[in-house]
């Protein structure tokens, strides 16, 4: 009886640890997700309006 006990017990911190690390893995997507936005904002901010007025010079 104890043993199953035990097992039931490891098994369940084992869902637990993997859980834990799947809900670590969506922040840490977020974060790179936000540095990204951040970064893409900046470069539009420095370099929009170089970028536009290059794209108007383009002759199709």
């Amino acid at each position: 009886m104890i043993d199953k006990l035990n097992g039931y017990l490891l098994l369940k911190q084992a869902e637990y640890e993997v859980a834990k690390d799947e809900g670590q893995t969506m922040v840490e997507y977020g974060l790179v997700l936000v540095a990204v936005a951040i970064a893409a904002l900046t470069a539009y901010e420095l370099l929009g309006g170089r970028v536009g007025t290059f794209i108007n010079g383009i002759n199709f």
